[in-house]
């Protein structure tokens, strides 16, 4: 079976193709794709459908074409045959006679053609020659994967949501400047990742399924009063109230020397903030908290409440003091009272799942660079309590673009482009490199570790090469259209 394509100028056939006529190629043809690369034909051969002339069935086998075959519109047309494609078929018709029939794919939306039909015709005969001087191109020679490998990037990139996760952002369009990025997309063309799994597996609930057998209960008799359910909804007056903690020591120290995590929860926007930390030093864990408070206060959602456990107490009542500011200290061993303990683990998660999707020659050492990413990609995911229709992100920050910061699967391989004032004429082009996030203070541009010099740079010129998908390509029209309907993307 093949595609038919009507962007093809011949039959390009895999390897393993059921063909007949098979016989290495004494002058192979090269053929340009989508990306501009070029693939070389090893072998020509017929198309075992014997009714056909040679000048319609005349293929090449492409080896590198290892996704699917295509059967060339053009050379069924220029050989006097009529290709109908309707809703449901793809029908070939030569002198009013059907000779090769196919209904669509339901899975991929695509036509196709057999290349072996079981069904026989009468012979056909060409209504002209074929024209050989051709320079033979293939432009939807890896279209059918690229939606599901769109999908799978832009999943990496937010560090493996769980899919009900996503699929309820994007109805709350939160993630509307994401490319590929729709329910239909979504349902039909993710699948699930092993990444969120190991982030978020939890082991099974007691007493499901169980084999026990139950209890024989006495008949009591059913009583004949009316049986009345009653309920109260409580407010929360509890506004601008934030929760903070600190998480763990991680098991590896970056090179800044961080080993924790501050995490800080604001019930009134449900944004989730963390900063790394070196140590549990109460000049550290002020230092720290000072940060996402500054932040807030900015942003026009200055806490009035601050829920902690009994970490640096005396610096954090004078820093809330002169914040004007009010505390509660939990108490101790008490994990229900404060809230930042469900947003450690909510965070623990979704930061586990980032660190799946990374190389795996990627530096652990870097771990603290992520962390914006993460928290970024998290508060986009989350709905705000303030104003529903917004994410969490936005509505401390604004909406996101992702078309002015482009994110990548974090941890990802990437080469760089080195400028020539700092490097050798016969020097590469392009430098090693380790993908750490957006810099968000410039426009498209990345931050990078850079391993032989042991910096962070930042370049907007580089070639991603993420280990755990194909990265899809995007063409210059669709750079400049902000919905998420195309079916390619790159990196600018």
């Amino acid at each position: 079976m093949g595609i038919s394509d009507s962007g093809a100028t011949g039959h390009f056939l895999q390897d393993d193709a059921p063909v007949t006529n098979k016989q290495v190629a004494l002058h192979p043809i090269r053929i340009t794709l989508p990306d501009g690369n070029k693939i070389q034909s090893s072998h020509t051969c017929n198309l075992d459908i014997p009714w056909l002339p040679h000048e319609i069935t005349a293929g090449h086998i492409v080896p590198k074409l290892t996704h699917t075959s295509l059967l060339a519109t053009r050379q069924f047309c220029d050989n006097g045959c009529e290709v109908t494609f309707t809703k449901n078929m793809c029908k070939v018709t030569s002198q009013g006679k059907t000779v090769l029939q196919e209904p669509r794919d339901p899975h991929t939306k695509l036509w196709h053609l057999p290349i072996n039909p079981t069904a026989t015709h009468e012979t056909i005969r060409p209504d002209r020659p074929a024209t050989n001087n051709i320079a033979h191109i293939a432009m939807n020679a890896y279209t059918m994967p690229t939606k599901q490998q769109a999908l799978k990037y832009m999943h990496q990139t937010l560090c493996c949501p769980p899919i009900h996760t996503l699929v309820a952002a994007i109805e709350n369009e939160q993630l509307q400047t994401f490319p590929h990025l729709t329910v239909d997309n979504v349902q039909k063309h993710l699948e699930p990742s092993s990444a969120t799994a190991k982030g978020r597996i939890r082991m099974n609930k007691k007493g499901i399924r169980s084999t026990r057998k139950p209890r024989n209960s006495p008949n009591l008799p059913i009583p004949q009063a009316n049986q009345v359910f009653c309920f109260t909804a409580m407010a929360d007056k509890a506004k601008r109230t934030l929760y903070h903690d600190l998480t763990g020591r991680l098991p590896v120290m970056s090179l800044e020397g961080n080993q924790y995590f501050l995490v800080a929860y604001d019930y009134t926007i449900n944004a989730i903030l963390v900063r790394p930390t070196k140590d549990l030093e109460s000049d550290t864990i002020i230092k720290a908290f000072d940060s996402i408070f500054q932040e807030l206060k900015q942003k026009g959602f200055k806490p009035q409440l601050n829920i902690t456990d009994n970490q640096a107490v005396t610096a954090l009542k004078t820093y809330l003091h002169k914040e004007n500011c009010e505390w509660q200290f939990v108490e101790p061993n008490n994990h229900r009272v404060n809230a930042a303990e469900r947003a450690i683990q909510t965070f623990k998660n979704h930061f586990i799942s980032g660190l799946c999707t990374t190389d795996k020659d990627f530096p652990l050492q870097l771990w603290d660079h992520m962390a914006e990413q993460a928290q970024d990609t998290l508060n986009l995911l989350r709905t705000s309590r303030h104003d529903p229709t917004k994410s969490a992100y936005e509505q401390l920050n604004g909406p996101y673009d992702f078309n002015k910061w482009p994110m990548a699967p974090p941890g990802t391989k990437a080469v760089i482009w080195e400028s020539p004032t700092t490097r050798q004429s016969w020097a590469p082009r392009g430098i090693d490199a380790w993908y750490l996030g957006p810099s968000k203070d410039h426009y498209r541009l990345y931050k990078f570790y850079y391993p032989e010099t042991q910096a962070i740079r930042v370049n907007g010129s580089a070639q991603f090469f993420p280990q755990h998908c194909k990265l899809p390509t995007l063409n210059p029209t669709q750079h400049n259209t902000p919905t998420p309907s195309p079916t390619n993307y790159s990196n600018p």
